[in-house]
């Protein structure tokens, strides 16, 4: 791309700099908040950009690649993090020319999405939209009393060990969506926002396992075996800690979001993350067909036009029939396809306004939603909390 930035590349030697100058701006320990990132033996410091003043850094941010297995498909995205910009030199641009290098690597490298967490309306200016289903489920006293009966449990939860990496990477691939992680990284993903993994045991096979707050208050990761008890999985975190706790739902995990849903005292939804979609295409086949793949979606087709961005636009990413263009999206005999047509569009909406229709409920409160759309809309969509850097 002939874009230029003041931005400079890292290299892993400048992580200890960079993590120094996050944990002033943020008054957060990085190395300990997130260790896949910032412990020092990572060797993370090359997916870092920053922009310097007189030698020292006064901007960084992250953009570290992740692999989505999704179905029977990989899809690379990138998250960025650490978006930090010091006090003193703020005002000067530097937030506007670090996203376009992120942005401008993750499409040269192939991703499908680029995705972060902030304040949404900051972000929608650079090209990301709030999309996809951030589902929790609550359970209580008396819902465990009432949902899973007495106890004890056939599971017991112990603290997941490096040793377990193998066995837990084993039941996390019978997912129908997972993020693709190293036998010697997993433990340490795991630990992202001071959170605790657990493997969850039948005697002494690993059945599972879940990430929790330390006070047990959030599950934010759950992987079971085919066949394995939520109810008993519910019940041996409840003899562990003893209270209130939720646990983030998978829309691509059926059968243990509807013992979810039926077991918890109350639900609650909201969006997942803001998404930057990079490539039209491949995120609706991926998604799309594993939506079909796990659910029963009606048959139809709809034609979506959808406008360049205009920060696409003036980085140079924006791509005729992959960031923006007339897209056919169709549901026949089951089976998922999202392409580039030369067809009328049944609807145009602009880029921000198009991922959210595609990707959340927004489709069902347009009134020009055509039938096609009502029927196949939306998509659902899931990114791990862990991988959220």
């Amino acid at each position: 791309m002939s874009y230029k930035t003041r931005c400079e590349r890292c290299t892993d030697a400048d992580l200890i700099e960079v993590t120094k100058f996050a944990t002033r701006v943020f008054d957060v320990d990085f190395e300990h908040y997130l260790p896949f990132i910032y412990a020092k033996d990572s060797g993370k410091g090359h997916e870092h950009l920053v922009v310097r003043e007189n030698g020292e850094i006064a901007a960084a941010v992250l953009n570290s690649p992740v692999t989505l297995r999704c179905g029977d498909a990989d899809i690379l995205t990138y998250g960025v993090g650490t978006v930090c910009v010091r006090e003193e030199s703020r005002g000067r641009g530097y937030m506007s020319d670090m996203l376009a290098e992120c942005l401008i690597e993750a499409a040269e490298a192939g991703a499908v999405l680029s995705l972060l967490s902030g304040q949404r309306q900051r972000y929608e200016f650079y090209g990301y939209a709030l999309t996809g289903l951030f589902m929790n489920f609550r359970f209580g006293h008396s819902t465990i009393r009432h949902s899973c009966g007495k106890g004890p449990s056939k599971y017991t939860l112990r603290p997941a060990e490096r040793k377990d990496a193998e066995a837990l990477i084993s039941v996390m691939k019978t997912a129908n969506i997972y993020p693709v992680r190293r036998p010697e990284d997993f433990i340490t993903v795991m630990l992202h926002d001071y959170r605790v993994p657990y493997a969850v045991c039948e005697g002494d096979r690993i059945v599972g396992h879940l990430v929790t707050e330390n006070d047990g208050g959030q599950i934010s990761e759950l992987s079971l075996e085919p066949g394995a008890s939520v109810r008993d999985l519910l019940l041996a975190f409840y003899e562990r800690f003893g209270d209130e706790f939720r646990v983030e739902g998978n829309p691509f995990d059926p059968v243990v979001t509807e013992k979810l849903f039926s077991m918890c005292s109350d639900w609650s939804f909201h969006g997942g993350a803001s998404v930057s979609v990079l490539d039209f295409p491949g995120m609706m086949n991926a998604y799309g067909s594993l939506g079909c793949a796990v659910g029963t979606p009606s048959d139809g087709e709809f034609v979506i036009g959808i406008e360049s961005h205009p920060f696409f636009d003036e980085i140079g990413i924006s791509k005729e029939g992959v960031t923006h263009g007339a897209f056919e999206v169709a549901v026949r005999d089951g089976r998922f396809s999202a392409k580039a047509t030369n067809r009328s569009p049944d609807v145009t909406m602009p880029y921000l306004r198009a991922a959210e229709y595609l990707f959340t409920d927004y489709s069902k409160y347009r009134a020009d939603s055509p039938a096609g759309a009502r029927a196949i809309l939306p998509i659902p969509f899931f990114y791990p909390s862990q991988d959220k850097v």
